[in-house]
């Protein structure tokens, strides 16, 4: 049995309590959540506005049932210290006027032209006693371009330049995570459409003399048109963006860390396919120096926001869901807390080369990297980040275990029982057949699938007999059509099943009984994929 099969304790499921508290004084070692919301997105920004600020003066009001002014308004809140509350057309809800009274407010800047917040709305809160401005555009593009003429303090620089976010004004995401580091840089958020420049933005650029546009999001948010416009004005463009737009949120986080004073403390939940709950939450979000990353959908996380999470375990203290269950579930916030705790255990392993036999051909840098990449994801051994994969030098004698890049004659040569044709474990030793890893398995199934499927599959099985789990045969375990275990011997016979790289939920709670019990399970050492 390996050291770590003997040596591991119990893994403790956390519970974690749900309070309206959002402060965030909490021990990385126990992350804790909270949720801010209320029943509607209107009481959720009223929420906000009070757990962020004791009391404000002034308080920004934006539409309730569109994004564009609220989520450029970010750069204002910051640059003042100011809430965003919302309203609808023709109305001011009964709880933004609570929420007026609780934070002593005294006057009241309207976000965009009177198609967003009618005359009524400025009548009613004149009415009430409060100051009434408007700060307003033709559209919301140039509506965005007012609020960012409105600041008042500097303009926030990265590396020296005059810095500015460059959004889609067609769809929310990207302006939503970029509201914390507007609010803290301030840096303005102006947007644009997809492969066009509006001339309201290409005018606040030159005004505001922004000499650096932050692109947030791919090319079907901002396209490569967009850029060049930007750039013809002697502007510097960065990208931040990912495969979507949780990832880009996620990537967001990252650079509003690097450049925006932002921190990884607390981490902010938002729902990541409607925007109702985080339309007031830059305020929030960027008072308390935390990124804003988003879900799926309300109960469905992505493995890239797990992913970031888990690579900022040891600092993230809490977890702020934004809205009630409708918005961000309680499993999902649990789950985001689960990856925020650092691991109970830590496996360490060493990758190398087995060429004593045959030759090997494959790069062992890219080899090494592929292994890493395939043990840290979320959807395989790392088991809820209850385990933490860290590779260690290859002559480092605390590594609980060896991953091998091997030529088929050392697979071969490692134990009897051990075949050319595929790879094999022994002991604490893994040894992946160079020929297949570089070709690929021939079997019809297999040869659909991208072959970096298969390499992913091919270290979770070993690595699956390493954390001694038997073969599972796909019959008994799975059925007809349904994915095969990761311990099946997919690429011998998948039999009734379909090809599967990621191990089923029965397989990753046998190997969290194992590492609690240390019993082994494996049927002996040598292994065959």
């Amino acid at each position: 049995m390996s050291r770590i099969a003997m040596g591991i304790l119990a893994v403790v499921a956390l519970a974690l309590p749900l309070t309206p508290s959002t402060s965030v004084a909490a021990s990385p070692e126990d992350p804790r959540t909270d949720r801010v919301g209320g029943a509607t997105r209107v009481g959720t920004a009223a929420e906000l506005a009070q757990a962020t600020f004791g009391s404000s003066e002034r308080v920004l009001m934006a539409r309730a049932d569109d994004f564009p002014d609220a989520l450029a308004a970010a750069s204002l809140a910051g640059d003042g210290g100011h809430p965003i509350l919302l309203a609808h057309h023709a109305a001011v809800p009964e709880r933004s006027y609570e929420a007026l009274d609780a934070l002593e407010a005294a006057a009241v800047t309207l976000l965009g032209g009177t198609a967003a917040l009618s005359d009524d709305v400025a009548d009613e809160l004149r009415q009430a006693g409060y100051e009434v401005d408007r700060v307003a555009g033709a559209d919301r593009y140039a509506t965005a371009a007012e609020i960012a003429r409105s600041l008042e303090g500097e303009i926030g620089t990265v590396e020296g330049q005059r810095t500015a976010f460059i959004a889609s004004g067609e769809r929310f995401p990207d302006a939503l995570t970029a509201g914390p580091a507007a609010f803290a840089g301030p840096f303005p958020i102006l947007l644009t459409r997809r492969e066009e420049v509006p001339a309201a933005t290409v005018e606040a650029l030159d005004e505001l003399g922004i000499e650096r546009a932050v692109l947030v999001g791919g090319r079907l948010a901002v396209d490569v048109d967009v850029a060049r416009r930007i750039e013809a004005q002697g502007i510097t463009t960065v990208r931040v963006a990912g495969r979507d737009r949780t990832d880009t949120a996620a990537r967001v986080a990252t650079w509003s860390v690097r450049h925006a004073g932002i921190e990884e403390r607390a981490v902010v939940l938002a729902r990541g396919d409607e925007f109702p709950d985080a339309l007031a939450a830059a305020p929030f979000a960027g008072e308390s120096r935390a990124p804003m990353v988003l879900t799926r959908r309300p109960d469905e996380l992505t493995y890239d926001l797990l992913q970031w999470v888990v690579d900022r375990s040891e600092t993230i203290a809490a977890v702020h869901a934004l809205g009630l269950q409708q918005a961000v579930t309680d499993r999902v916030l649990r789950r985001t807390a689960e990856a925020a705790q650092p691991p109970s255990h830590d496996v360490r392993y060493a990758v190398d080369v087995a060429d004593d036999h045959g030759p090997v051909h494959a790069d062992p840098r890219y080899f090494a990297e592929h292994v890493d990449w395939t043990l840290t994801d979320q959807r395989g051994w790392s088991l809820d980040n209850d385990v933490r994969w860290t590779r260690v030098p290859r002559d480092d004698d605390t590594a609980d275990l060896t991953v091998l890049l091997s030529s088929p004659q050392d697979v071969e040569a490692a134990a009897p029982g051990c075949d050319a044709s595929y790879s094999c474990r022994v002991g604490d030793e893994v040894y992946i057949n160079d020929q297949r890893w570089r070709e690929g398995p021939q079997e019809d199934a297999w040869s659909r699938r991208p072959i970096e499927d298969y390499r992913h599959y091919v270290v979770l099985h070993e690595l699956g007999h390493w954390l001694e789990l038997d073969h599972y045969e796909c019959r008994q375990y799975a059925g007809a059509g349904k994915p095969a275990p990761v311990m099946d011997q997919q690429t011998i016979d998948t039999g009734v099943c379909t090809t599967n790289v990621w191990p089923l939920e029965f397989e990753l709670d046998q190997a969290r009984r194992n590492i609690e019990t240390g019993d082994a399970q494996g049927s002996g050492n040598v292994q065959a994929e």
